[in-house]
């Protein structure tokens, strides 16, 4: 009886340290496609962006101040508007990515905690059998004693007297493996317990990995309609600037002061750099 529960206690244990396993191989696997998905389109909006401010550069140098008119002027000015809401998403994207890797931390955490839970039940068990080697040892001991004194006794009651310890006997040892195997069974429950909760966490997890799948899927193709979105505007601005020069621009650059950007094809250059430079700063982000 002892060598089946401890062979029941042996499977669930490497049942739950087999789940315990595939699931930290999973949280690896999501987590490295996510990453690589998520850098692959940064790197494709950071292509994309820088080819369309060189374009926007080149229409720029060939462009004529003299023909803006006041049609021109809101085209530029609703341009200017997409730029800054395309700098918004890009740092509410940052934000929540954060979060995502915030929430990941948190569950390999949890995994953690089971394994840790595991090792305390494969030590309490440990202890449940040094106790039932004990329990034995003392009954060994009682049925040398009990040996002895029938040996000790003589006479005519000496078949009387062997019948009664032998039933002492029995029932002493009957408490023992009574005792035995409610041991055994709480350990049971103990390590069943263990292993349900244990697939609850599993399942928490790997809901949660495709649920942070899902979200990081609708962020970036959210990213690349406003990407696109953008690049018509672009294109509309094009073919209503016609002909019209920044000599200015090219004198002063487009740089990083804001103050000098006053000009609307200045200003619209400018934002085209903050947007590549938040790319480029959010791409480090992935990396590290």
């Amino acid at each position: 009886m002892e060598d089946s529960h401890q062979k029941v206690i042996d499977e669930l244990q490497k049942k739950n340290h087999r789940e315990l396993q595939n699931l930290h191989a999973e949280k690896e696997r999501l987590l490295e496609e996510e990453t690589a998905a998520t850098i692959a389109a940064i790197e494709a909006m950071k292509n994309a962006h820088r080819s369309e401010l060189e374009k926007e550069l080149d229409k720029a140098r060939k462009a004529n101040s003299n023909t803006e008119n006041a049609d021109i002027e809101e085209i530029r000015r609703q341009h200017e508007e997409e730029l800054c809401s395309f700098q918004r998403e890009i740092e509410v994207l940052s934000e929540q990515y954060s979060q995502k890797c915030l929430e990941n931390a948190h569950l390999a955490q949890a995994l953690e905690a089971e394994r840790q839970a595991l090792r305390q039940c494969q030590r309490e068990n440990q202890e449940l059998n040094a106790h039932n080697q004990e329990l034995n040892n003392r009954l060994a001991a009682e049925i040398t004693k009990m040996r002895s004194m029938t040996s000790e006794d003589g006479g005519g009651d000496s078949n009387i007297t062997m019948q009664g310890k032998e039933l002492y006997e029995l029932e002493v040892m009957l408490r023992v493996k009574e005792s035995e195997v409610q041991y055994l069974k709480q350990e049971i429950n103990s390590l069943k317990d263990e292993l349900q909760s244990a697939q609850r966490d599993k399942k928490y997890a790997t809901d949660k990995y495709k649920d942070i799948y899902t979200e990081l899927s609708i962020v970036k193709a959210k990213a690349e309609r406003d990407l696109g979105r953008l690049r018509d505007q672009l294109q509309l601005a094009h073919q209503a600037l016609g002909e019209a020069a920044l000599e200015e621009v090219e004198r002063g650059g487009y740089g990083t002061d804001k103050r000098r950007c006053s000009r609307p094809f200045e200003r619209r250059i400018y934002a085209l750099c903050l947007c590549d430079a938040c790319l480029n700063k959010w791409s480090k982000t992935f990396l590290l």
